[in-house]
């Protein structure tokens, strides 16, 4: 079982990077969220990892912490709910969002992320609730989450144009820009067609 990699950033994508680890290049499938906290190209990285093992293929999947990689080991063990998915839902809400929406049962929000429908919302909520306990009034996560929702969704858009070629600048002023018109909650890839339409 490879449980992590250590190496060179050789390559990044929104969803997919190639480390080199001793001559050898793993190429490894990222959500967003790990992907807005990679280094620059040729820095030293380290990724936890998933390897998914399927009949006719073998997929590596990296996470930067790894509390993302607890949560996509949860997701998948859900019924109806594969790797690829499961890194959509990570990708399109954050860790404390996402726990959230599952312990108010908010159906309505989940369904926000792509790839998500009623039925599946619902196996998530009835599957994950139990694990994550049920919030109140004093639950930290839940605050820190809300604050820090806008940030991660600016992040997220200024990392996916700065790797299409845009200045930071550039990239962040475009990011605030459809943050503010689509909301902190809208899907990364609304953001950043958004930002791409707007951008100077």
């Amino acid at each position: 079982m490879i449980t992590h990699l250590k190496g060179t950033l050789v390559s990044k994508e929104p969803v997919l990077v190639t480390i080199d680890v001793g001559g050898l290049g793993y190429s490894v499938h990222i959500p967003l969220s790990t992907f807005e906290k990679l280094p620059e190209k040729d820095s030293s990285v380290m990724l936890y990892t998933h390897l998914h093992i399927r009949e006719d293929e073998m997929s590596l999947f990296g996470f930067y912490t790894e509390e993302e990689r607890k949560m996509f080991r949860l997701l998948i063990a859900i019924s109806g709910i594969g790797p690829k998915v499961a890194l959509g839902i990570l990708s399109g809400t954050g860790i404390m969002q996402l726990k959230k929406a599952v312990t108010e049962g908010d159906v309505e929000r989940l369904t926000t992320i792509k790839g998500i429908g009623k039925k599946t919302a619902q196996r998530l909520i009835v599957e994950l609730r139990d694990k994550f306990g049920a919030p109140d009034d004093g639950d930290e996560w839940l605050r820190e989450g809300d604050e820090a929702e806008s940030d991660s969704s600016i992040m997220t858009t200024v990392s996916a144009l700065e790797t299409l070629g845009y200045s930071r600048k550039q990239a962040f002023e475009a990011a605030k820009r459809s943050v503010r018109s689509l909301g902190a909650d809208a899907l990364p890839e609304e953001l950043i067609r958004d930002a791409l339409s707007n951008i100077r």
